[in-house]
C-alpha cells in the first residue's frame, strides 16, 4: 500500500492484514485465501489485481477451493479486477450474496476515550472467545479456527470486553495499521442488547486507536443489519464503497 493509493484501496489492504487466512496463494494477481471455512473474507478470492485469462482462472480458483472442501467464492468490490469480472461470475452461475457497506470516520478534531468498564488486552482471552461465540450463531463450531487466525494478526490489536455489574456483556476488536484503526467483532450478548453497549464499545475502540495515532477509522456493516447501520450513522461514519460475495452455493443472508 502506498500513501498515494485511494482511501478505499488503503482500507482494503488494511482489512486484509487485520483478518488473516491460514493459507494464501497468488493466481495471476488474485489472492486466494483459505481458513477452514471460518469466515467468508478469509475463504474467498480477493481480486484486487489480475493479469491472466479470466475464465481459465475462475476454473482454477474453483478447483483450488474444491480441494479444500469449500465452494468457490469471490469477494467483490468496485475495485475488483479485471473490469467486468462481476458479470462474468454471474454468467458462470455465481450468486450475489451478503452486500456490505464499508464505512469510514475521520478522527481528526474528535475525541474518544476508553470507557472504564472496558478491559483491553493485546491478545484474546478465553472469556473474550466465550462471549463472541455466545453472541453469534454463525460461529458455532468454528472457535478453534477463529482462535488460530485472530492470534495471527500482526498489527497492534485491542481485544476488548465490556463488563456490566460484574459480568462481560460485549466484545470488540480493533486493529491499528498505519493511520487507520479498523473495528471488528463488536458483539453484544442477546440479553444485553438495546442498552447502548455497542456504541460504548465502538467509541472506546476509537479512543484506543487515537492513542495509536489513527486518524481514520473504518468498519464493515451488512446492509441487512439495520441496527448497526443506524448506530454507525449516528456516530458519523459515512459509506465509501460496498462489497459483496459471489458464490456457487446459495445460502441465507448473514447478519453481523
Amino acid at each position: 500500500m502506498q500513501k498515494s493509493d485511494p482511501i478505499p484501496v488503503q482500507v482494503e489492504q488494511a482489512a486484509l492484514r487485520a483478518f488473516p487466512a491460514l493459507e494464501e496463494a497468488d493466481l495471476n494477481g488474485w489472492l486466494l485465501r483459505f481458513a477452514n471455512g471460518q469466515s467468508r473474507r478469509a475463504n474467498s478470492v480477493q481480486p484486487l489485481l489480475h493479469s491472466g485469462e479470466v475464465m481459465s482462472d475462475i476454473t482454477t480458483a474453483e478447483n483450488w477451493y474444491a480441494e479444500r472442501g469449500i465452494p468457490g467464492t469471490f469477494r467483490m468490490t468496485p475495485m475488483s479486477q479485471p473490469a467486468g469480472l462481476d458479470s462474468k461470475l454471474e454468467t458462470a452461475g455465481y450468486l450475489r450474496q451478503d452486500p456490505t457497506s464499508v464505512q469510514t470516520l475521520n478522527l481528526v478534531d474528535r475525541e474518544f476515550a476508553v470507557d472504564q468498564r472496558i478491559e483491553i488486552t493485546d491478545s484474546p482471552t478465553s472469556t473474550w472467545f466465550d462471549i463472541i461465540m455466545d453472541s453469534s450463531r454463525y460461529l458455532a463450531g468454528r472457535r478453534p479456527t477463529l482462535e488460530q487466525t485472530l492470534r495471527m494478526i500482526e498489527p497492534p490489536t485491542a481485544f476488548a470486553l465490556l463488563w456490566e455489574e460484574g459480568r462481560p456483556v460485549a466484545t470488540g476488536l480493533a486493529v491499528a495499521d498505519r493511520n487507520f484503526v479498523g473495528l471488528f467483532s463488536i458483539a453484544v450478548l442477546p440479553e444485553a442488547r438495546r442498552a447502548g453497549f455497542g456504541r460504548t464499545m465502538s467509541e472506546s475502540l476509537l479512543g484506543w486507536g487515537q492513542a495509536r495515532r489513527a486518524s481514520i477509522a473504518y468498519l464493515q456493516v451488512m446492509h441487512v443489519n439495520t441496527p448497526a447501520l443506524d448506530l454507525y450513522r449516528g456516530m458519523g461514519f459515512e459509506p465509501i464503497y460496498d462489497y459483496w460475495y459471489r458464490s456457487l452455493v446459495d445460502r441465507p443472508p448473514m447478519i453481523g
